[in-house]
């Protein structure tokens, strides 16, 4: 009998506790569908008042002239200097570092919620219904990459015309889609490709050029999904045409811009004025497109692999792959300033060739010693040919570029030079510009390498010139022996 009094009381609690575990999550169902109404309210209200604004009178606005490179004559061959054997030079011996696995932690997608209590009873979440919303499919090649996306028809609205009325029109019929949910697919594939800013500016590119025959259609698509990603873009029209006027961190040169508001937006195509509209409060100013790469990218595509040789160490088996897509995608970001070259990362699979090659040295020589190996290997394996001589205008390579094209100058042998000394050894390295002239300096640490020096930021870095054929770690070409560099530092 107290075994039955016992089962019955058991039963009547599991049946409370299942009673109030039904109405925390009925509980918190109203509490997520009040949430995502504020949400929604606060998004509809925010595209409403961008929309009003895109219907006022756009002003015209003059180009600026764009900002080229100084013409510095650079020399048609790169000096030498006597060979001799890399200098020995005291010290611990080094081991190349690996090549770690890139860093593809995904951005964190812009907010756009409203300030609401962040309270979640411990339930399971319920997540939305994202093959709903997104029930169609894009399957397409990014560089090379095979890319999938879910996607919407209701995204595919073309705007009526170019004038104020029909681009507000077309703005809330945009609204009414799921650009939120395709948003985050963009986010999802551009991480997967280690995409940057720029990367992903292209991947929209090209999602617009699989969607849209008409320009104007292609623009405004990039121009819609990149302003609700949190980016700096206005819009511009003239000739006939739409037009996306991008801001970035950086310096770009080459390119026509407007001063809008007191910041720089970029001409991609064309030159001269354009009517465009000014700075937006239902946005906020958003963030300008920035050119640095913070981790390899993870782009495939086709590889090629060039072999090279070291004259003072005929062992070493130097093979290096590269990605002529990858190559083809650098081709497409805008020259800009000096440190986002020298910051770059190569992609993966180039470092396995680099680590490859040089790990058969580890252990063997000083850190200055190793150095020297990397400079002379730059120096003596890259044929020397100008920009102007191999291209007919100014243009940086970053890293991988170097061992895609057949020549590289001053500029580019020091962005590779840095490259190598910094991930294999982890050593410090600056650039140091000369007119007319680039070339780098190493930090040793407390180590006591000869040759030109100068202090950078307390610490003493030695000169290493790669473009200075056969030179040894401390030497600086004749000719900038009294002159002061210009340090860039990234």
């Amino acid at each position: 009998m107290k075994r039955i009094v016992l089962l019955v009381v058991l039963g009547m609690g599991l049946c409370r506790a299942a009673t109030a575990q039904e109405e925390l999550i009925r509980e918190y169902e109203r509490f997520r569908q009040q949430q995502t109404r504020e949400f929604d309210d606060y998004v509809s209200r925010r595209n409403r008042e961008f929309a009003d604004f895109l219907k006022q009178e756009w002003k015209l606005f003059q180009s600026m002239q764009a900002v080229e490179r100084p013409d510095e004559p650079k020399p048609d061959r790169a000096p030498v200097a006597p060979d001799r054997e890399i200098p020995k030079v005291p010290g611990p011996k080094v081991e190349p570092l690996p090549v770690p696995l890139p860093d593809l932690t995904p951005k964190p997608i812009p907010d756009l919620k409203p300030d609401v209590p962040d309270v979640k009873p411990d339930v399971p979440d319920v997540k939305p219904d994202a093959p709903r919303r997104l029930p169609q499919t894009l399957e397409f090649s990014f560089y090379g990459n095979p890319v999938s996306l879910r996607f919407s028809d209701r995204l595919k609205a073309v705007p009526g015309g170019i004038a104020e009325a029909q681009v507000a029109a077309w703005w809330e019929r945009m609204s009414e889609g799921p650009y939120g949910e395709f948003i985050r697919e963009l986010r999802r594939s551009g991480d997967a490709l280690g995409l940057n800013d720029w990367g992903y500016y292209r991947l929209t590119e090209t999602v617009a050029g699989q969607l849209f025959a008409d320009g104007n259609a292609r623009t405004a698509f990039v121009f819609y999904m990149m302003k609700q990603s949190g980016y700096d873009v206005r819009l511009g029209r003239g000739e006939g045409r739409l037009y996306l006027l991008p801001a970035f961190t950086t310096q770009l040169y080459g390119l026509p811009y407007f001063l809008l508001d007191g910041k720089k937006y970029y001409r991609l195509e064309g030159d001269g004025a354009l009517y465009t509209f000014g700075e937006s409060e239902a946005f906020g100013k958003g963030e300008a497109i920035d050119l640095s790469q913070r981790h390899p990218l993870a782009m495939g595509g086709a590889v090629k692999v060039r072999e090279l040789k070291l004259a003072k160490f005929p062992q070493l088996q130097i093979r290096l792959p590269y990605s002529p897509d990858r190559v083809a995608y650098y081709n497409t970001i805008p020259q800009t300033d000096m440190p986002v070259y020298f910051s770059y990362p190569m992609p993966a699979d180039t470092w396995q060739g680099v680590y490859e090659a040089f790990q058969p040295l580890a252990g063997k020589y000083s850190l200055p010693e190793f150095v020297g190996i990397l400079l002379n290997f730059v120096q003596t394996s890259f044929e020397y040919k100008t920009d102007d001589g191999q291209f007919g205008r100014e243009k940086y390579f970053y890293p991988e570029e170097v061992v895609a094209y057949p020549f590289c100058d001053c500029e580019d042998r020091s962005v590779f030079f840095a490259c190598l000394v910094r991930r294999l050894t982890g050593a410090e390295v600056i650039g140091l510009h000369y007119p007319g002239h680039m070339a780098t300096a190493v930090c040793f640490g407390e180590l006591d390498v000869p040759g030109d020096a100068l202090v950078y930021r307390g610490k003493k870095y030695v000169v290493c010139d790669p473009t200075y054929i056969n030179a040894s770690v401390g030497m600086t070409m004749p000719q900038f022996r009294t002159v002061k560099p210009e340090i860039v530092g990234y």
